[in-house]
């Protein structure tokens, strides 16, 4: 009977296989992260669902239709990678194909626009896009300031990127 309870306890207070504990820690809950306005649990799974993290520039968009590949219509983006911080290196080129119906529900980039991205690992058919859709992307502004959302406001903030991914290269570390 005793076993039963402690195997019963131990199942409800642990984590099940591959599930990560997300719970508040330094590097999440100070300095320049929680102004990135997603709160810490929810930017810890950003983080850890992310296989790229960088900030860089658009240098190029290409379209294809699913009409003349036979395949799904997709849209690859072109990254000149300005601020590595995970999974990439400073000057990299990062190809990331979307599905196109993406770019039909807003989400879309410009050549020259520049943006703090969290790419999940592509899928079986090679596509990616930012982790939790537009939780995953921020701006840049050309003082490479990072455009921050604020809740309940219809204000603008914005944290300097070369404060803001030493933080996130210590997050992603963790």
């Amino acid at each position: 009977m005793r076993l039963i309870l402690l195997l019963i306890a131990l199942t409800v207070t642990t984590p099940s296989v591959g599930q990560t504990r997300l719970t508040a820690g330094p590097p999440i809950s100070r300095g320049p992260l929680p102004a990135l306005g997603i709160p810490g649990p929810m930017l810890r799974r950003v983080i850890r669902d992310s296989r790229q993290i960088f900030a860089g520039t658009v240098i190029k968009i290409d379209r294809s239709d699913s009409a003349a590949t036979f395949a799904i219509a997709t849209t690859r983006i072109t990254f000149r990678v300005e601020e590595p911080i995970r999974g990439v290196r400073k000057g990299q080129i990062v190809e990331a194909r979307e599905w196109a119906g993406l770019w039909q529900t807003g989400e879309r980039y410009r050549v020259g626009e520049r943006v703090l991205l969290f790419l999940h690992p592509p899928s079986k058919l090679g596509l990616t896009s930012p982790v939790g859709g537009a939780i995953g992307r921020f701006e840049i502004d050309r003082d490479r300031r990072v455009r921050l959302r604020v809740n309940g406001s219809s204000g603008v903030s914005k944290v300097e990127l070369r404060s803001l991914a030493p933080a996130l290269r210590r997050a992603a570390k963790e």
